[in-house]
């Protein structure tokens, strides 16, 4: 039996504090209050910043047990599954009350969880759904990655070929001449968001060599040898975008310079809060956070589509937002969550019951 994969009460903490920004976000801007774009956009790549980083700290050496692969995938299905397909019926569910129509093929895509391999942008029916479905992607895609065996520095010039890709990815939109609303369904891809994802797998590298040294000067030394490829090439790509900026300067969601500097933002906050003491209530507290991330992430469009079904309107449904949502995440997390996750896993993490053998009869005595 494996041993229990630790909490990293930074990611947690981190994580919590994304959701509720992604919400704010969302709710000042559906009120007309503020909007504040990079709020939510940033929030969005620092998630798969913190998805890579976690999977790489959780699974990285795990996947290579036997039985590894199927208790990675039981985990993943279980945390993600169950509170999406619930989330998408009940979207769905809203929209036949409200009288519109529900697209049944993209339902099944969003209930299965594959619309990720599809369409994520076209095909999601959740509000923000979009990056879950990238998500999951991402998930099929780093048991690969392990398998590899990429050396810290191969696994560096991956992320700065990722880097690469989303630069021109996003370009070639941007010269379309569409606005980003229009280039929307084509920016919620997955090629516009996997260097985050293979940068945290890149921090969770550099952090466990930390953690491996215990001199200081030995783990400086090694953080070096290791990482220089990786902050070479974000600095050489750093001076072309400062140099030829790709697409409107005022749109920092399409900005590459503005996708740099909300990873360094998250990396660095994931760094110096992994290096920091959690015990007690802090700890207490982050654990909460990581607990309702995902449920606030997800409900909190659910939440404000209902009162508006109940005519509740301006600062009330605000004020009932940001209240309603971290608690209706709170009791689904405890009802729904942690039950069918924990069946999902016990189901599927398990290992096959080998087939029983039956001896044979012995042969009866000679009359």
């Amino acid at each position: 039996m494996p041993s229990q994969i630790p909490r990293v009460h930074a990611l947690d903490a981190l994580r919590g504090l994304l959701a509720i920004g992604i919400m704010v976000y969302h709710v000042l801007g559906w009120t007309h209050v503020a909007s504040i774009t990079t709020l939510g956009t940033y929030g969005v790549y620092a998630f798969f910043v913190l998805s890579g980083f976690a999977l790489e700290w959780a699974y990285g050496d795990r996947l290579r047990d036997p039985g590894g692969l199927r208790r990675y995938a039981a985990a993943r299905i279980g945390r993600i599954l169950p509170l999406y397909s619930l989330a998408a019926l009940t979207t769905a569910a809203m929209s036949l009350y409200a009288r519109r129509p529900v697209d049944r093929s993209d339902l099944l895509l969003n209930v299965t969880l594959t619309f990720g391999f599809v369409n994520p942008g076209a095909t999601s029916t959740v509000v923000g759904g979009w990056s879950i479905g990238i998500e999951v992607v991402f998930y099929a895609l780093f048991p690969l990655i392990v398998w590899l065996r990429l050396p810290t520095r191969w696994l560096a010039a991956l992320a700065v070929s990722a880097l690469a890709l989303r630069i021109v990815y996003v370009g070639s939109l941007a010269q379309t001449g569409a606005g980003f609303s229009q280039a929307w369904v084509g920016y919620s891809q997955m090629p516009s968001f996997l260097w985050f994802f293979v940068a945290g797998m890149l921090g969770s590298r550099l952090v466990a060599a930390r953690d491996a040294r215990r001199a200081a000067a030995t783990a400086i030394r090694a953080g070096i040898r290791e990482s220089w490829p990786f902050a070479a090439g974000v600095g050489l790509i750093g001076l072309v975008v400062a140099a030829t900026v790709i697409g409107d300067q005022r749109d920092k969601v399409v900005w590459p310079l503005g996708a740099l500097l909300a990873l360094t933002v998250a990396m660095a906050v994931v760094l110096a809060g992994h290096a920091l003491p959690w015990h007690g209530r802090p700890a207490r507290i982050a654990t909460l956070l990581g607990d309702l991330s995902y449920g606030t992430y997800l409900l909190h469009p659910i939440v404000w589509r209902a009162l508006s079904f109940a005519h509740v309107c301006g600062r009330t449904a605000v004020v009932l937002t940001f209240i309603g949502a971290p608690l209706l995440a709170f009791v689904v997390h405890r009802l729904i969550e942690v039950p069918a996750g924990r069946a999902i896993r016990s189901t599927l993490g398990r290992r096959p019951t080998p087939a029983r053998v039956v001896p044979a009869s012995p042969p009866a005595d000679p009359a």
